[in-house]
This record gives structure tokens, C-alpha cells and sequence, in this order.
């Protein structure tokens, strides 16, 4: 019994540390869902495609943590030496000793069994997203394959599989929507270019393993510039063809309102992106404008 409240506690630390990451695939997942039923998906169906988005979610950061341990070993180390706390980045249970790897690859397989069970029980198209999202994040951190060290690759694998996570969301009601695909570039955007900015924590340990992300190939500087360029050229292409994908006005301006929310949390990290403190409130408010992307959505199709 002790031992099984110790696995359990394991999976619980691993979950906590990674409850933003998983909150936010689920957010897309939900507001996918709620855009095809116009507001009111019916409760059971809900219930269960944001189980297969915690499960397949929980199963792909936690297996990204097993495998990148070393690297957060390295990170760790770095932050600790630095003279500012860095307590929300801090926070590696697998890499600290908390958990076990092998504890951890324990709740990955759970949790992969957990997301293509249900999936398969909705229907075939739901199966499917879910199984290439699991397929795209075990390549991802297989050490044998490692697409961190191909330039651009993690982002594009995180941004597909936010972009994947919006679409089950339809899939599961059994509808596929022009609002829809619109949600899911959003994510992918988004993420593509948001991801390397989350990745300054961790260039220390990226740069000795010979990851090649945006923020170590092309610097910290050049990563916020694109990024915020980017969703700027998104915005604009929003207010052009937000009525040909179903929209109505109050979705470009929230949208428009979350980047112009992305751009000012990041232009202070310009000059102090390698300082933990502002990284801190940064991403806060990164995640914050995600949110209110992702509901601008939802919002516009009514």
C-alpha cells in the first residue's frame, strides 16, 4: 500500500509540474470542441475528449522530461548558481530526484494507454489525431531520433500538436469547421513562435546536448523579434479574412489584443531575457495572451 501511495504521489508531482503545458493542449481541445457545438458541447462527450487531451498531453511532457534529464541537470545546475531565484523553473521533479525515471515512464505508459483507449471508444478520426500526436512527441524526445537537434523541429512538433489538440476537439462532436482549422493555426503560430521564447530557461543545457532550437541557433534577441513580428503579420491576415472563416468582429480584435499583450510581455526580454526575474512575468503573461487567443475563437462564432 505505501508503495502505491508513493507511485501515486510520483504521478501527482509529475502532473503538477507540468500543469501548464497540459492545461493549455486541453484549453485548445475544449475550445475546439465548443466552436463546432456552438458553445454547448453536451457534457459526457466533453468529458471525455479533455481526458484524452490530459492523457496523451500528460504522457508526451512527461516522457520529454525522461528523456531530457541530463539537460535539466545542466539547467538546474545553472539557475542554482545564478544569484535570483528561479523558483518556477525550478520545478523538475524527474531531474531533482523526486521522482524516478523509471516512475515516470511508468505514468507515460499509463497515460498513453489511457488517451488511444479512449480515443479509439469515440470514433476513428479522434484515434488517429491521437495517435499522431503520441507518434510525433515520441520522436520528438526518442534519443535515438532527438528532433531537438534538427533546426526548427521542436517547434514545429509543439505547434502541431497544439494544432492537433484544437482538432480533436471537432473530431470527437463529429464535425470539422472552417473556425475550426482557424483555431488550429492559431495554436500552431502561436506555439511555433512562442515555445523558443519558454526555451531561454533552458539554452544552458540545449547548447551541451547540441539542440538546435530558434533561441540557440539564431539568439534570444532575434527568437522575440521574429516571434512578435510574426503574430503581428497574423493579426493583420486576421482582420482580412476573419468573415470567409466564420468569424465575427469581436475575434480579430481579441486576437489582436493578445499579440499586442504577447509583444509588450516580451520586448522587456530585448535586453533581460537571460534574467530569471523577468522571465518569470514574462511568460505569465504569454500564457495569459494564448488564452485570450484561443477564446477569441470560441467568442467569434456566435
Amino acid at each position: 500500500m505505501n508503495r502505491l501511495l508513493k507511485i501515486l504521489r510520483g504521478y501527482a508531482i509529475c502532473i503538477r509540474s507540468r500543469a501548464l503545458a497540459i492545461f493549455s493542449f486541453s484549453w485548445a481541445t475544449f475550445i475546439g470542441a465548443s466552436i463546432v457545438s456552438r458553445g454547448i458541447p453536451q457534457l459526457f462527450p466533453l468529458f471525455t475528449i479533455l481526458a484524452i487531451s490530459f492523457a496523451m498531453t500528460t504522457a508526451a511532457y512527461i516522457f520529454n522530461d525522461a528523456m531530457d534529464l541530463e539537460i535539466d541537470r545542466i539547467n538546474i545546475d545553472a539557475i542554482l548558481s545564478s544569484l535570483s531565484p528561479f523558483k518556477s523553473h525550478l520545478d523538475c521533479p524527474i531531474a531533482q530526484g523526486q521522482v524516478s525515471k523509471k516512475e515516470a515512464l511508468s505514468l507515460v505508459i499509463l497515460m498513453t494507454a489511457l488517451a488511444l483507449t479512449l480515443s479509439l471508444s469515440v470514433n476513428t478520426q479522434t484515434f488517429l489525431l491521437c495517435t499522431a500526436f503520441l507518434v510525433l512527441a515520441f520522436l520528438y524526445s526518442s534519443p535515438k531520433i532527438y528532433l531537438k537537434k534538427r533546426f526548427v523541429a521542436k517547434q514545429t512538433v509543439a505547434g502541431t500538436g497544439g494544432a492537433i489538440s484544437s482538432l480533436i476537439g471537432g473530431a470527437a462532436v463529429g464535425e470539422m469547421s472552417m473556425s475550426l482549422l482557424y483555431a488550429a493555426v492559431l495554436f500552431f503560430i502561436f506555439t511555433f513562435v512562442g515555445s523558443p521564447i519558454f526555451d531561454f530557461v533552458d539554452i544552458k543545457g540545449d547548447r551541451e546536448k547540441g539542440a538546435r532550437t530558434l533561441s540557440v541557433v539564431l539568439g534570444p534577441v532575434f527568437t522575440i523579434r521574429f516571434a512578435v513580428v510574426t503574430l503581428l503579420f497574423f493579426s493583420a491576415a486576421t482582420i482580412l479574412v476573419y468573415p470567409l472563416v466564420g468569424l465575427n468582429i469581436v475575434a480579430p480584435f481579441l486576437i489582436t489584443s493578445s499579440i499586442l499583450l504577447f509583444s509588450w510581455a516580451s520586448f522587456p526580454l530585448l535586453r533581460k531575457w537571460h534574467d530569471p526575474r523577468y522571465l518569470t512575468n514574462a511568460y505569465r503573461k504569454i500564457a495569459v495572451s494564448f488564452f485570450v487567443a484561443e477564446l477569441a475563437v470560441f467568442l467569434g462564432v456566435f
